[in-house]
């Protein structure tokens, strides 16, 4: 399996053409067609591409649509990141639950 390949099949079930993760493995150092050695490379250059679908609802071209969970997508980011060793608030805001004590 080539780092394209471990990297396509890493984003998967979003749609990724193999240009954008061809462009996202280069700008990492990562040459695409040599053999997948690195879980860490690969999740980083996944976390770079997935985390540009939080800024979508919903995409369709011709007849294929995809509609994003957010919350699901920002858990899988955030898995990620911990498997690439980055700080996950660089790529999703952590929420905070308020108790409604300080309301005021």
């Amino acid at each position: 399996m080539t780092n394209l390949e471990a990297l396509l099949a890493e984003c998967e079930p979003y749609t990724v053409s193999s240009k954008q993760a061809e462009k996202v493995l280069l700008d990492i150092d990562v040459q695409p067609d040599e053999d997948y050695t690195s879980e860490k490379s690969i999740a980083k250059a996944a976390v770079l591409i997935i985390s540009r679908f939080l800024s979508l609802n919903s995409e369709s071209e011709g007849g294929f649509s995809q509609n994003y969970d957010t919350e699901g997508l920002k858990v899988r980011i955030r898995t990620l990141c911990q498997t690439a060793g980055l700080d996950a608030s660089r790529y999703v805001s952590q929420s905070t639950i308020s108790d409604g004590s300080k309301l005021w």
